[in-house]
């Protein structure tokens, strides 16, 4: 009850600071709205600078926000010119604009921005976007400018993004956490982080930002923040037929295929595509672990792994939906989507196991055969309600989602010789299958008020329902009958039941060429976890608040600085607190911790933004505070085999800066850029490792683009990943790299891209674990030189438009004011 008084008392605060602004306003205010005249999108950030009419002195300035709008208060009277500038558009200049008594209020309307073109024999070649766009509370990778990723996936596509490490396997971490909120099209999914990036093919996406600093209108999941994939979609706004298609073929058995086909007619706007993947990852890995006597003096045991393993992923998808235009102020849509994607891992190991002295070896070959397999889909149902005031409007969401699975997983076990080969010794076989149904119910409702000309309220609710059911069977296959028996130590069932209800109220506005925005989420959550064949039950019962604040100041004419803060939550999933054991193999046993605590996440930012006429300058400096930080705790048990739980450490502290550029050294040279340096603190009881009291390290990448006759780009590519600490390891630095070669044919119709990833098989992926008892070092490397063909056809997403003569006058004449 306490808890809901603090957020009843900020939100009372929030409308009275409503109410006081709205009796504020004492001299002229010029509004208004800027979008992209062929996407007929917001543009957010753009520059709106007023000079007056008598001197052209620069008299005021301000930015459109993340929906366009605009406004600059305070402004004197007198006459005066309004110039909207962004990189990549054309300058547009709105006359004779007055300012007194009479006309205090002036509202431009929507503006239009067009991108900067050059026209060539009737061929129109649009100034690309940065492959990395800065837009202070987030990072948007423009994923089709990144020519080497096209043919992979979502996860290859943030390789090269500022804080974002990508290792061997795809799996994804964001400023060191590999916890963070993965949305589809601003909606959640059934799959998680790392493993739903897998799954979407890069040729498919459109744009994917990174929020890390996401304010209370989002969930709060998530230690590093948001990843929120923006899908491609046609042209909705051209009437007719537009789509894509896509076919990438690599060395290494590797295949996929896509398409996007987009049907505008008068107020209905339909769409269809779909997907299908075959993709195969090689790699080998090494397991050393030394086992300590009691008195530390000599070694006592040994074990050497070795194995071969291929990642195999299959999937195929279609998506189908409508956008239907009741008016100019209701819209409805409904989409779906189903999906049958399956992922496969061989792994062929080889167990060496002696003591020190030699007086015992044994040789084991083990063959393991993993496969997840299932189908997956989701409704999703949109309703928009516009009223007569601009900005001011109702947005309602109904989302259903479901997944239905199964993992099975074979393996053989058998005593060899020292070239592992099989002896004449019985077989340990097991077999585990694993059912799954995930379901997500999630109604959500947003409702924005502008208030004044320069002021914006916004409120909602969402309820989330989501069950699990899992069953998992274990058996081990006897010799002597022939027969496969259940093994109770390893079998269970499991029901997970986590409802989420919450409610958030958030206020913006200006003052004195600030911007800024607060706002509060509460949270009600129910969470039950249940295992029927140990008659155990685990109930969880609380409410949360999450607050977000952010202050946005434009500096001089092309820099802007933002200092933000928000409160997050990691929770633990069912994996994470079942405490039955999972068996991995004869040396590993994983369990899980019914006392798990989530984590909160107290993070800060301060962003600084430089434009410069042909490019951009960005720092990042940032402090995030987890309370209850999640680690693996590895335990040796008597009977030798390494047990591996969840535990809640004290807490971690890191800090980082982040230095990017992305700058235009010429017409045919452009060189993007960025260094992560970083500091981190662990503090609690489980901590083996010898780490420093404040560890430090370092992410790099580089990538120039080379353009050649405007049609061919060349992109070769860099990246370092410096090492990292857990509280019983470390994790060494390692590189990645690759170059693409694009080209353009058909009047731009049809696009070719060959790259080549890993040359020089630069990549080495090392990890070393320390305790009292144990000593483990493990190693990876993957496939390399790996050589990919990917081809784009456009079906009429490129019309040619004629200019006036006072546009083509216009050209070039743009930039930061």
């Amino acid at each position: 009850m306490k808890k809901m008084k603090i957020i009843c008392t900020i939100i009372t605060l929030i409308i009275c600071s409503v109410q006081v602004n709205a009796q504020g306003q004492s001299k002229g205010i010029i509004t208004g709205k800027v979008i992209d005249k062929v996407l007929n999108k917001p543009v957010e950030y753009a520059n709106l600078i007023l000079f007056s009419k008598k001197d052209s002195a620069l008299v005021n300035g301000t930015i459109s926000d993340v929906n366009g709008n605009y406004q600059m208060k305070d402004v004197p009277f007198g006459k005066y010119d309004l110039a909207v500038d962004f990189i990549g558009y054309e300058r547009y200049v709105i006359p004779d604009i007055y300012i007194n008594k009479e006309n205090m209020a002036v509202n431009t309307g929507v503006i239009n921005l067009e991108q900067k073109s050059e026209v060539l024999d009737e061929v129109q070649v649009v100034e690309e976007k940065n492959y990395v766009e800065y837009k202070i509370d987030k990072k948007v990778v423009n994923v089709s400018k990144n020519s080497s990723v096209q043919g992979g996936n979502a996860a290859d596509a943030l390789r090269s993004v500022p804080g974002v490490v990508v290792d061997a396997e795809g799996n994804v971490t964001i400023r060191g956490s590999s916890n963070f909120r993965v949305l589809v099209d601003g909606k959640p999914s059934v799959l998680s982080g790392s493993e739903l990036l897998r799954q979407i093919s890069a040729s498919t996406i459109e744009k994917i930002e990174v929020i890390t600093n996401p304010s209370v209108k989002y969930d709060p999941d998530g230690t590093a923040g948001i990843v929120n994939i923006i899908m491609k979609k046609g042209n909705v706004h051209n009437l007719g037929l537009n789509g894509i298609v896509n076919a990438s073929v690599s060395t290494g058995d590797k295949y996929s295929g896509d398409f996007l086909f987009n049907y505008r007619k008068k107020d209905i706007n339909y769409f269809i595509g779909g997907d299908l993947r075959y993709n195969t990852s090689p790699s080998q890995t090494e397991l050393t672990r030394n086992t300590v006597a009691d008195d530390s003096t000599m070694t006592m045991n040994l074990l050497k792994t070795l194995s071969d393993r291929n990642m195999i992923a299959r999937s195929g998808m279609i998506k189908s939906g409508f956008d239907y235009y009741l008016n100019d102020n209701n819209t409805i849509s409904l989409s779906g989507q189903f999906g049958l994607p399956e992922y496969e891992r061989v792994m062929d190991s080889r167990f060496h196991e002696w003591d020190d002295p030699n007086t015992f070896h044994s040789y084991i070959f083990n063959d393991d055969d993993y496969d997840i397999s299932g189908y997956y889909y989701f409704i999703n149902f949109n309703y928009q309600k516009k009223f007569s005031n601009p900005g001011h409007e109702i947005m309602f969401n109904a989302f259903y989602n479901v997944w239905d699975g199964e993992r099975y997983e074979y393996a053989e076990e058998m005593i060899t010789d020292t070239e592992y080969d099989p002896l004449d010794y019985p077989v340990n076989k097991f077999r585990t299958e694993q059912y799954e149904s995930r379901k997500e119910v999630r109604i959500k409702a947003d409702y924005t008020l502008p208030v004044d000309s320069t002021g914006k309220f916004e409120g909602g609710f969402q309820g989330s329902l989501r069950p699990v059911n899992a069953d998992f069977i274990f058996e081990n296959f006897d010799t002597v009958s022939q027969d496969w028996i259940l093994n109770s130590t390893f079998s269970n069932d499991l029901i997970f039941n986590n409802n989420i209800y919450a409610v958030y109220a958030m206020y913006s506005d200006q003052w004195k060429g600030i911007q800024y925005q607060a706002g509060i989420r509460g949270e009600y959550t129910d969470r039950l976890l249940e295992l029927p064949d140990a008659g155990k039950k685990y109930l969880l019962e609380r409410v949360d608040y999450f607050p977000s604040a952010s202050l946005t100041k434009q500096i001089k004419k092309s820099g802007q600085v933002q200092l933000s803060y928000s409160r997050r939550i990691n929770r633990p999933n069912e994996f994470f607190l079942n405490p039955l054991p999972a068996y991995s193999d004869k040396y590993i046993i994983t369990l899980g911790n019914p006392d798990l605590l989530p984590e909160y996440i107290d993070s800060y930012e301060l962003n600084y933004m430089k434009y410069l006429k042909t490019g951009f300058l960005s720092a990042e400096a940032y402090f995030r505070q987890t309370n209850n930080t999640f680690d693996r705790l590895f335990e040796l048990g008597d009977d030798e085999i390494l047990y591996v739980n969840t535990v809640n450490l004290d807490r971690q502290y890191a800090y980082g800066l982040t230095l990017s550029e992305n700058v235009s050294v010429s017409k045919w040279l452009s060189i993007y850029s960025n260094v992560n340096t970083y500091l981190y603190q662990l503090q609690g009881d489980y901590i083996t490792y010898d780490i420093p009291d404040v560890a430090a390290s370092f992410d790099l990448f580089t990538r120039p683009t080379i353009v050649i006759k405007k049609k061919y780009r060349i992109q070769p590519y860099l990246g370092y990943n410096g090492p990292g600490y857990a509280s019983q390891g470390r994790v060494n630095g390692f590189f990645n790299g690759g170059i693409s070669v694009s080209a353009e044919f058909m009047k731009q119709k049809m696009t070719a891209v060959i790259s080549i990833m890993n040359p020089f098989n630069i990549f080495d992926y090392y990890v070393d674990i320390k305790d009292p008892e144990f000593t483990s070092e493990f190693r990876m490397r993957t496939e390399a030189n790996v050589v990919r063909l990917s081809l784009s056809y456009r079906i009429n997403n490129y019309r040619p438009e004629k200019r006036n003569e006072e546009q083509m006058n216009n050209i070039n004449q743009g930039g930061m004011f």
